[in-house]
């Protein structure tokens, strides 16, 4: 498992956010293999 980078960062208003690094998890996701239907061609599909 990849390290993921947590930055805590200053906001304009004195408060603190929370940012990450998503770099390392973007590698490690399985993209799909199919792509998302076309809702309109399933529709007509039932009809």
């Amino acid at each position: 498992m990849d390290n993921f980078d947590v930055i805590f960062g200053a906001n304009f208003t004195t408060t603190t956010k929370t940012l990450c690094d998503y770099k390392a998890l973007n590698k490690m996701t399985i993209k799909n293999k199919y792509s998302v239907p076309n809702a309109e061609d399933l529709f007509n599909k039932l009809e």
